[in-house]
């Protein structure tokens, strides 16, 4: 896989093309790393596969995802939980990353409430990744 810049969530489009994903629908809120996404896609041969949009989850027209990665920090996520949760099929994945371990309780308890179920969890240093399905 090869990258230019800061890659922030395109990284996590091209790894799930490049593991097998046909479509993948890339979003960010962050506009400015637009152009950079079509560039690495661009480089990874993955432009076909990824749909790139800017903005926040409820803006996205498409419902009903069978997988959903967010590498984004336990207050966004504690914000837009209600919005995954509405997006995530029956019975589908949610992978949450980049946080803390001091933040599994919170992000833990937050999205066991709207109705998913903890099934995994991968930790590295001070870092931790938690697998959700949508129950």
């Amino acid at each position: 896989m090869m990258l230019d810049r800061e890659p922030g969530s395109w990284l996590l489009a091209i790894a799930s093309v490049k593991l097998g994903a046909k479509i993948v629908v890339a979003l960010d809120a962050d506009e400015t790393s637009f152009d950079n996404c079509k560039e690495n896609c661009s480089l990874n041969n993955v432009t076909d596969s990824v749909h790139i949009f800017t903005g926040e989850i409820g803006s996205l027209e498409e419902n009903s995802f069978d997988l959903i990665l967010a590498n984004i920090q336990k207050n966004v996520l504690f914000e837009i939980a209600e919005s995954i949760k509405q997006k995530t099929s029956a019975g589908g994945l949610v992978i949450l990353s980049g946080l803390l371990m001091e933040d599994e309780k919170f992000i833990l308890d937050r999205f066991t409430q709207i109705g998913f179920q903890k099934v995994d969890f991968a930790k590295m240093d001070e870092w931790i990744a938690l697998v959700f399905r949508s129950v």
